[in-house]
């Protein structure tokens, strides 16, 4: 049915969600958060299984808690700053930049989960990684 008044809509920006943690699992504010197929969140990528939601805004420990006791606060838009190796200039603007786990970045994509695409080569080591397009 049409309006006939105005219509207040809750919302917030959709820069940051909150994921239900899964159990055994404590994220670490600026760690990757992943989502797995039940829906939780995890710090690893289950070989390649799980997808990438963002990155930990706050901490968040459940690992004494049962799935869904706690939920994780993830940042899902942004530039981020990561260190991993065998960066060069010339060859990676654009190029997809993979987590093995929460806090180990790789240019591999066998078994590991695409977090974004590089936007900057800060040296070989560091790197600039806009997150938004992979985020779940």
């Amino acid at each position: 049915m049409a309006a006939t008044a105005n219509a207040v809509l809750k919302h917030r920006h959709g820069d940051r969600i909150s994921i239900p943690v899964a159990a055994a699992i404590r994220h670490y504010e600026g760690t990757c958060v992943f989502i797995t197929s039940a829906g939780h969140s995890s710090n690893v990528t289950a070989t390649g299984a799980n997808k990438f939601a963002g990155i930990c805004a706050v901490e968040c420990d459940n690992s004494a808690g049962a799935a869904g006791d706690k939920r994780v606060e993830v940042i899902r838009r942004g530039l981020i700053r990561v260190t991993t190796s065998g960066l060069t200039q010339a060859s990676l603007f654009g190029v997809t930049l993979y987590a093995s786990d929460d806090n180990t970045f790789t240019l591999t994509s066998t078994n590991n989960v695409a977090i974004g695409k590089i936007v900057e080569v800060i040296s070989t080591t560091e790197c600039i990684v806009d997150i938004e397009k992979i985020a779940q």
